[in-house]
């Protein structure tokens, strides 16, 4: 989302339809990588419920690894 309309939902409304469209499509999971020093993406999928699973480099940049289980395991 450009930087002039961040912090107004678009953001997190995309996501919701990204995540409506996984769903109906049986996707089990959903992974997001964001570099390690941009918080403000690690906040923004945090709040959405993505867990961090691992950091790498890629690169030469120090990446996260989230996921959001789509499917509820029993």
């Amino acid at each position: 989302v450009n930087p002039a309309h961040r912090s107004q939902g678009i953001g997190a409304a995309l996501l919701d339809a990204l995540i409506a469209e996984c769903r109906g499509r049986a996707v089990a999971r959903l992974d997001v990588t964001v570099d390690a020093a941009n918080h403000g993406a690690q906040r923004f999928y945090a709040r959405h419920g993505f867990r961090p699973q691992r950091r790498f480099t890629l690169y030469g940049r120090a990446m996260l690894l989230y996921s959001l289980d789509l499917v509820p395991h029993d």
